[in-house]
């Protein structure tokens, strides 16, 4: 069977995530700085991508080899759907994500808030908010 998606293409896509992903962790490490970083948002997210579709091609190939009197439509059904529900799944993790990092905006807005009411200075409230926290929010109100 002449398949483009192989078993060495499978072996590449996710030798190529696991580089990807460990390049990222060896330039940036743990650099608060860096944080808020596009290219390393984008190569992230494209190594697990890669990974993810390689997790994605063997369990379609283990169904297409597994399930008897299976063709090659079968095949790219099964692939078609794990790919939906893989993509449905990443869908609601994205919007949590989101739902999360809007709480947490909320939070320092309402700290803000709350501070300039009682006359604190914006400045330290921020500061006192970023030494809290490490990580994006917390970089984006030391910046502020």
């Amino acid at each position: 069977m002449n398949n483009a998606i192989g078993p060495i293409s499978i072996v590449g896509s996710l030798l190529l995530g696991i580089a990807v992903l460990w390049s990222v962790r060896l330039v940036y490490g743990n650099r608060r700085e860096s944080s808020d970083d596009a290219l390393r948002l984008i190569l992230t997210i494209a190594g697990w991508a890669l990974i993810h579709l390689a997790v994605i091609s063997v369990v379609s190939q283990a169904f297409f080899f597994l399930t008897p009197r299976s063709g090659a439509f079968e095949f790219v059904l099964f692939f078609i759907v794990v790919s939906i529900v893989g993509g449905l799944a990443l869908t609601v993790f994205a919007m949590a994500v989101g739902r999360y990092r809007t709480l947490e905006w909320r939070s320092l807005m309402s700290s803000l808030s709350a501070g300039a009411e009682r006359g604190i200075p914006l400045d330290q409230i921020a500061r006192a908010f970023a030494g809290e926290r490490s990580d994006e929010i917390g970089l984006r109100a030391a910046r502020l």
